[in-house]
């Protein structure tokens, strides 16, 4: 039993010794490279692991591979790989190519300017400003004073004094003629006056009785300060043709007044 003993152990570290040795042997096994290659090493047989990337100018590349110069010869055993990185290059007349068709062509608008009037009334220029700003166009309200004609006088102009204008009134009843004032003050203060008419022409008849009668008058128009609107407004030319198509056949009496869009001032200033 005992010699049974010793023959297996001893057959074990046979075995034992036998497989170590063959694992130590695949380690070492060096495989056949063709020798344009030069000498391929691991990291950990290098010792120390390049910390600095050469880029040679003469081996630039476009593209985006990262490739390893080995070198040739003998002198391939002793030197380290150098590891080339290529660049992009970018080519100049490309780059302006996409820059044009990058630009966009700017699209040129015609604008239009001019004013809506003129009103006598705020409530209709108020009510055309709303159309325009409805439809998207820039319009502003304007005012400005006239003088407003509100009707024609047949007088007899100012006297020497308040007696004579007052002993004319008498003799004027006297001869049947009706409607008569005396101006107590004023421009015509100590004048007489003989009707309001809103029409000239009615006046002028008046005055023609009075003058068959042997009384010689005059006509003369009466005025008042009266505001008078214009509406503003710019547009492009398209738009603002059609809104001017729609508003002159709307209110038949309104003229459009045709601006250069440097010349229309508003109390906001120019447009």
């Amino acid at each position: 039993m005992k010699w049974l003993f010793l023959l297996l152990l001893i057959g074990n570290l046979v075995i034992f010794g036998w497989g170590f040795q063959r694992e130590q042997s695949a380690d070492t096994t060096t495989l056949a490279f063709p020798a344009a290659l030069g000498d391929l090493r691991l990291l950990s047989e290098a010792g120390t692991i390049p910390t600095s990337v050469q880029l040679p100018s003469q081996d630039l590349l476009v593209g985006e591979t990262i490739i390893e110069n080995i070198p040739q010869g003998p002198a391939a055993e002793n030197e380290e790989p150098t590891v080339v990185v290529e660049i992009m290059q970018e080519n100049e007349s490309d780059s302006e190519e996409r820059q044009e068709q990058a630009v966009v062509p700017k699209k040129t608008v015609t604008m239009s300017c001019g004013a809506f009037g003129p009103l006598e009334y705020g409530s209709r220029a108020r009510s055309i400003l709303g159309k325009l700003l409805q439809a998207d166009i820039k319009a502003l309200l304007r005012s400005e004073t006239r003088k407003k004609t509100i009707g024609y006088w047949v007088i007899i102009p100012p006297l020497e004094s308040q007696a004579v204008a007052i002993k004319m009134v008498k003799e004027l009843g006297a001869q049947g003629v009706k409607d008569i004032r005396r101006f107590l003050r004023g421009d015509r203060k100590n004048g007489i006056s003989l009707g309001v008419f809103s029409k000239q022409g009615n006046a002028e008849k008046r005055q023609q009785e009075l003058t068959d009668k042997g009384q010689p008058t005059e006509v003369q128009p009466g005025y008042i300060d009266a505001p008078l609107y214009w509406v503003d407004y710019r547009a492009e030319e398209i738009l603002s043709e059609k809104m001017s198509r729609q508003l002159l056949e709307q209110y038949p009496k309104l003229k459009l007044e045709i601006y250069s869009c440097s010349s229309i001032v508003t109390p906001s200033g120019i447009f």
